[in-house]
């Protein structure tokens, strides 16, 4: 549909503000999107059709919206956890609970002042708790009835009278956030100190020599779950008893994006205190506090290197600080010289008598085997067999199924697999027919059907899938609607199938099989 109005966004303004001030414009109570319904984090960018729609139809260009959104500031400036859902210094978007002290801020300030009032981008981040231009501690919550400002109000909308009201205007019951009343508390120091040095993006002098920002982040946000995680220990030592104030509210087992600003504030001072004079505070406070390596052990581990070795060479502990990189090295080693790889021997390897990455990397086998993969093929036969032909169920079960076999006979994840034209994909087939190391008793099942399975697919099923779309899309493989793929729903589905049929210790990922068929 045309939209007669097209505001563009203001400088600093979020990727969800300013999409909630187009739709007003255009008379939508809610911003409008090309699906009806878009899901996941309304600042972040989304999936490739809605960004298309969103350039057709308001902005010109792919680095306008990635301006406005926070992926600006993931991978190479602060990073993402990676295998969490958690989005590392990201405040969630839905927060559900009324008044829990949790959630996205405001400045009312800046609220005031603003001639088109907006929500800013950088109060999503944990470590904003305080306005770095007004030097005011953000708020919440509206003043009155409680509920959450922008964009948790998105997120929740279901919970919410919408109202034609402004930014500047709680949803609920229309009262002016930007006159709720302002607090100065003399802590915007951390806040100020690190939007800058974001904003700025030009490294980090850390202790007596620069490390990228991003390995600061890191560092920053470790040093604060461990302060968190330990906090009723390190409250005891001297340097540390400003602790004791927030330990009343502090939420056991939460991360630093899921505290009241308050703790966090408390948290982040006497980290960036602790990384100041790096590595002897951080020694000094730990020993202090009895704290050892065993401590530090985490599945959401994200230290830098240099943090790491810190860690393993002055913390004493009966558990050595082994990371996941040195485990994989240790495997490759192993596998090089023609040793089975298991618990034991990986031990024996790195020296050590336990380890919480060797346990996490060896509970769950990270490899699928040929022999596997032959009968995720001889089960699908089985599947398709029994699945209804409504609903186009038979057809993405094909294509979802080629799918999984073109990353195992091409070594690319999913995702890239989605994105390949039609001359990628032929090449993959005729790299799979052609060589000779696949002419074995063990690939003739998994190659069969790959060659099977595009032919379905070539023949009958995509042109019927671009039949029901006008637009001409040159990637290879297609929704039901003749649109572009993402690659959940492909994961999602072989995630099930392998939990049910596959060995309960073999990782219930695509990813296992990449490459599978070639030994990539």
């Amino acid at each position: 549909m045309p939209f007669l109005l097209r505001p563009g966004p203001i400088s600093g303004e979020s990727l969800s503000s300013w999409r909630q001030r187009s739709g007003r414009e255009n008379g939508f109570l809610w911003y409008p999107t090309a699906s009806g319904s878009p899901t996941g984090d309304p600042d972040r960018l989304p999936d490739s059709d809605e960004t298309s729609w969103l350039k057709q139809h308001f902005i010109k260009t792919d680095a306008v919206l990635a301006t406005l959104s926070l992926n600006r500031y993931l991978d190479q400036s602060i990073g993402e956890t990676v295998g969490s859902q958690l989005i590392r210094w990201v405040i969630n978007h839905g927060h559900t609970r009324k008044s829990d002290g949790v959630g996205n801020g405001f400045c009312p300030k800046c609220l005031a002042t603003d001639e088109i009032p907006h929500f800013r981008l950088s109060w999503r981040l944990a470590f904003m708790t305080h306005c770095p231009v007004h030097e005011c501690r953000l708020i919440n919550s509206c003043p009155l009835c409680q509920r959450r400002c922008w964009p948790e109000t998105y997120a929740n909308r279901h919970k919410f009278n919408a109202r034609w009201l402004d930014l500047r205007h709680c949803p609920e019951c229309g009262t002016d956030l930007s006159k709720t009343a302002v607090v100065f508390d003399g802590k915007h120091e951390v806040s100020s100190s690190l939007w800058k040095l974001l904003a700025n993006d030009d490294g980090s002098q850390f202790a007596t020599s620069a490390v990228p920002m991003a390995d600061y982040f890191r560092a920053l946000w470790s040093t604060c779950r461990l302060l968190g995680r330990q906090i009723k220990r390190l409250s005891k030592t001297q340097d540390l008893e400003e602790l004791q104030s927030v330990l009343p509210v502090y939420k056991t087992g939460r991360t630093l994006e899921k505290q009241t600003g308050a703790v966090r504030q408390a948290l982040l001072s006497k980290a960036i205190w602790i990384l100041n004079d790096w590595p002897n505070r951080f020694v000094t406070t730990c020993k202090a506090a009895d704290i050892t390596r065993a401590d530090f052990g985490a599945t959401d581990n994200c230290s830098p290197p240099w943090f790491d070795e810190v860690v393993r060479d002055h913390l004493n502990g009966n558990v050595n600080w082994i990371t996941r990189e040195d485990v994989k090295n240790a495997m490759g080693q192993l596998k090089m010289q023609g040793h089975q790889i298991s618990k034991n021997a990986l031990r024996r390897k790195l020296g050590v008598s336990e380890s919480w990455a060797i346990n996490e990397i060896l509970d769950q086998r990270r490899e699928g085997s040929i022999d596997e993969l032959a009968r995720l093929c001889r089960h699908y036969r089985l599947l398709v067999a029994h699945t209804p032909s409504s609903r186009d169920q038979q057809r993405t079960l094909c294509r979802d199924f080629l799918i999984l076999l073109i990353t195992s006979f091409s070594g690319e994840k999913v995702e890239s697999v989605c994105k390949m034209n039609q001359e990628a994909i032929d090449a993959v087939l005729s790299a799979a027919r052609d060589d000779p190391e696949n002419d074995t008793e063990q690939l003739s099942i998994p190659l069969s059907c790959l060659i099977e399975l595009d032919d379905q697919y070539r023949n009958g099923i995509r042109p019927e899938f671009m039949f029901r779309h006008s637009e001409q899309i040159d990637i290879w493989f297609l929704s039901r609607f003749g649109k572009r793929m993402d690659g959940h729903s492909v994961r999602a589905r072989f995630a099930l199938i392998m939990k049910e049929l596959l060995d309960p210790k073999l990782w219930n990922s695509i990813d296992v099989f990449r490459g599978t068929a070639t030994g990539v």
